[in-house]
């Protein structure tokens, strides 16, 4: 057989060596790609943390909500009720529901004449009055 003098081996051994060191250093290269992976998703985890609140500090903002609330603008109140309330249901057994997106009116526009809620009463449940 064919013997490498540098290496003391024969060319079979040294090729067999060179792709086990191939296999090696893909292997630390997909390690090094996981780790940097889960390095990412770990600063994701602790970003979310930092955005919970803790239950004392939750207890805090409900027991000055009634002041913190009404600091807030009118804006900022509407974006609350907006992000808060899902929908209003007036006859949960008729099921009407108002959605967020059909109150998004001015204090004007919201005034309602008596003919026009009795006509909107009864057109979406049967009512009369």
């Amino acid at each position: 057989m064919f013997k490498l003098s540098r290496f003391g081996r024969n060319a079979a051994d040294v090729l067999k060596y060179q792709d086990m060191q191939d296999r090696l250093d893909n292997l630390y290269d997909k390690a090094s790609e996981l780790e940097d992976t889960m390095a990412d998703i770990d600063s994701q985890i602790g970003g979310a943390y930092e955005k919970q609140i803790t239950a004392k500090q939750l207890y805090k903002i409900l027991a000055n909500f009634d002041k913190l609330y009404y600091r807030l603008t009118d804006l900022e109140k509407k974006e609350f009720l907006r992000d808060f309330i899902e929908s209003v249901e007036i006859y949960p057994e008729n099921e009407v529901e108002l959605e967020m997106s059909e109150m998004d009116l001015t204090a004007a526009e919201s005034k309602a004449t008596y003919e026009e809620i009795k006509d909107y009463v009864l057109e979406h449940t049967g009512f009369k009055n």
